[in-house]
């Protein structure tokens, strides 16, 4: 991943700020203020439409297209519109959940079955006895099934490693250290998470498959109603696939994560901690890799219904928006004469996590935001590709679909991923 110099970043606020852009023949600037956007979203809904209906979500794909910076940029939308099949969006209080070693034991089970297992945190090859390791506030697992005999032979593996907070001390804290997660991986030499992929055939047999072994490990760990799948990538030059995986709050998806955020980098995000990301690649025959980062629990309900924009109102805001944002990325990134192009594919309503004004511990908000996943791709006057560009970072290689503009549903205001507002 290519990092932008920090000078650059104001550079591009300074641009921003200041660039002559038409202005649009709505206000599309909103003002982020938690407490008024608590306000707006008090609703007096009367009837039991589905939000499909309330809110005017058109039949078939939503379209759209154009172009700016003397048509160096192209932007292009041809989406699909996923609207939860419910009559209302409420908003929640959540903070940090851990993995219980009961669920890690299932998980032990479900990769491992009856294989012997060796804990790599003990000394001479002991085998693991269903205990996690603690280390002050904090335990970790770190498990094998090949010996160091065997795997020096160059035999495949398989390994599970999880971090986690031992305590609700440890749990409610915002430092690097208090990240949770938990990851398999089979040992077969292929980067899975860092090679350029493309949009998966959800039809082909073999995806089918792979979705199959997927939604079998939450099956089995019970909590098939609390995760479901949220879209994928096929990697290239593989039979394998990237899976997204969603966490759903009494039925609703909440925000997919297509990249781990780690809050132990503070240039490039100030997010407390990172959103909730599962990932998996898998194939026809099996999982290679599972990943399962910042797991989350409700704390309670704030609102069980909340006044939402009509349809039409995010879309207005997003064409004038997207249109400023990544006018001021070509300009800036791509010189005089380079050309960006920015797709959409799919749009979802979701809940999505943002910071509470105040909060002094791991806690934040869910709140119904419009998601408009899709890609992007620079290439610099100097012939230099970079895509999926945004906040300061790019990348080197196409991978996964990425927020390329998130609208709070309730205020219309764009909402920083990085930021967590």
């Amino acid at each position: 991943m290519k990092r932008i110099p920090y000078y650059v970043i104001i550079k591009i606020l300074i641009i921003f700020l200041l660039a002559c852009v038409p202005t649009p023949d709505t206000d599309v600037v909103v003002q982020k203020d938690t407490a008024h956007m608590l306000e707006m979203a008090k609703s007096n809904k009367e009837n039991d439409l589905l939000l499909a209906d309330s809110l005017g979500i058109p039949k078939g794909k939503y379209t759209f297209s154009t172009s700016a910076v003397e048509d160096r940029l192209t932007i292009s939308v041809n989406a699909e519109v996923h609207v939860p099949n419910t009559t209302e969006m409420p908003i929640y209080r959540v903070r940090k959940a851990r993995f219980s070693q009961e669920l890690l034991n299932q998980v032990v089970t479900f990769f491992f079955k009856d294989e012997v297992i060796y804990d790599m945190s003990l000394p001479n090859e002991s085998t693991y006895n269903g205990k996690l390791n603690q280390e002050g506030l904090y335990y970790h697992l770190d498990l094998i099934n090949r010996t160091s005999s065997e795997l020096k032979a160059g035999l495949s593996y398989k390994a599970i490693s999880a971090w986690a907070s031992a305590t609700d001390e440890a749990l409610l804290q915002n430092d690097s250290d208090s990240i949770s997660f938990l990851s398999y991986q089979e040992g077969k030499g292929f980067n899975y998470f860092g090679t350029a992929g493309c949009r998966a055939d959800y039809n082909s047999d073999s995806f089918q498959k792979a979705k199959d072994y997927c939604d079998s490990f939450f099956l089995e760990l019970g909590l098939d109603s609390d995760y479901s799948f949220g879209f994928a990538s096929q990697i290239l030059g593989s039979s394998s696939y990237r899976l997204f995986y969603t966490h759903k709050v009494n039925g609703i998806d909440t925000f997919i994560s297509t990249e781990h955020l780690d809050v132990s980098d503070r240039a490039g995000y100030s997010i407390p901690w990172g959103y909730e990301t599962i990932m998996f690649a898998a194939d026809r025959d099996g999982i290679n890799e599972m990943h399962w980062y910042n797991p989350i629990t409700v704390n309670e309900t704030v609102m069980e219904s909340t006044s939402l924009l009509s349809f039409r109102e995010v879309v207005t805001r997003f064409e004038s928006m997207v249109k400023i944002k990544y006018s001021v990325t070509t300009s800036d990134y791509g010189g005089t004469t380079g050309t960006m192009d920015v797709t959409i594919d799919e749009i979802h309503l979701c809940l999505m996590r943002i910071r509470e004004q105040n909060a002094k511990d791991a806690s934040g908000l869910l709140i119904p935001v419009w998601v408009f996943y899709g890609n992007s791709k620079l290439i610099e006057s100097d012939g230099t590709v970079s895509y999926n560009i945004r906040d300061g970072h790019s990348y080197s290689i196409q991978e996964d679909p990425y927020p390329v503009i998130i609208i709070n549903a309730i205020d219309g205001s764009v909402v920083d991923f990085r930021e967590g507002y």
